[in-house]
């Protein structure tokens, strides 16, 4: 396979070339076959071609090692495009971490820009010691992009827990909302710290998906915090705000949601059935938002109470009611048939 594409490697014509790249990274075969395609394709003048080499690496995780030497020199490409993306591509493979990394931490200080900052995060746990000296650098820049490798490194950030919780209530609204972001992908770590992110959520200076994004990485803390916040009745109108922002199932919440489903206002019974019908179709505890988990249903004391109330709901005089009522009554039926043929292949 590899004799045949090589000479279309090296062809005269940049499309046979591209081709040859695009049939390599169909291929997805043994990354260390590919090293002599991949170098001819770095060597090129063309931007197009060294753009699409990084197509290369795409999904590749722990098995681009061999292409690390290319990754490292693709970072330092004059085109930001390629650089970015190079930065990116090996903090998703992990690659080398002892000798990639500090590199990494020189492209930070050298750049000021996010994607060193998100690829040093990339690596996890080994990213810690190069993101606290990252945040302890008297260049403010640094400091801010910094926060953007922390929040990549998801719970494993909590271990910086010490530099990020203070800058969440600084005067710099750019900095202490990276903070805030980043307290919340260090889950239940971050509790203690959510008054004060709410507060900023309550001064207008973060939307709802994003203080509902905060609250769902935090976990178990995050959802008693909502409900909390949804019972009283100063903080209620802000709360559902977020609950209607909020990427995973929202059936922990259904006890509130319940009296707002029998309101005698319509735009609040049709609030709360939006926020059941959106919320039904996420599994639980998404807060990247993805799609709804095959197979996964609320509990069945849920979803009847749910059934019960959209059945009613679904003759309500108001027509948006009865729209997001009937989705959920739609949505409750492909789910048991569905929930049935996972459980019968398991």
């Amino acid at each position: 396979f590899m004799d045949r594409i090589e000479p279309w490697m090296r062809s005269e014509d940049e499309d046979e070339r591209l081709v040859a790249l695009q049939v390599l990274y169909a291929f997805q075969g043994d990354i260390e076959a590919w090293m002599p395609a991949m170098e001819a394709a770095w060597s090129d003048d063309s931007f197009t071609l060294r753009y699409e080499l990084m197509q290369l690496w795409e999904g590749m995780e722990g098995r681009a090692s061999p292409a690390a030497d290319l990754l490292l020199k693709a970072m330092r490409d004059d085109d930001e495009r390629i650089s970015s993306r190079a930065m990116n591509l090996l903090g998703l493979a992990r690659v080398e971490p002892e000798r990639v990394l500090p590199l990494l931490r020189e492209a930070l200080d050298n750049l000021g820009d996010d994607p060193a900052a998100i690829a040093i995060g990339g690596y996890g746990a080994a990213a810690e010691p190069y993101l606290r000296s990252a945040l302890e650098s008297p260049d403010e820049d640094v400091r801010y992009f910094a926060l953007a490798g922390v929040y990549r490194m998801g719970p494993a950030s909590a271990r910086l827990k010490d530099l990020v919780r203070p800058l969440v209530e600084i005067d710099d609204d750019d900095i202490a909302h990276r903070a805030s972001m980043a307290m919340g992908a260090m889950g239940a770590e971050a509790a203690e710290a959510l008054p004060a992110i709410w507060e900023r959520y309550v001064l207008g200076k973060m939307r709802a998906d994003q203080i509902a994004e905060i609250l769902a990485r935090v976990g178990a803390p995050g959802k008693a915090f909502l409900l909390a916040r949804l019972g009283e009745p100063k903080t209620r109108s802000m709360a559902l705000k977020a609950l209607g922002q909020w990427q995973g199932e929202v059936s922990f919440a259904f006890g509130v949601l319940d009296p707002m489903l029998r309101s005698e206002k319509a735009p609040v019974r049709a609030q709360a059935m939006l926020i059941v019908a959106r919320g039904l179709m996420l599994p639980p505890g998404d807060p990247d938002g993805g799609d709804w988990a095959y197979g996964y249903l609320p509990p069945p004391e849920v979803i009847e109470a749910i059934r019960t109330r959209a059945t009613a709901l679904a003759k309500d005089e108001d027509a948006n009611v009865r729209l997001q009522a009937q989705s959920v009554l739609e949505w409750i039926v492909t789910a048991e048939k569905d929930a049935e043929a996972a459980a019968a292949e398991r």
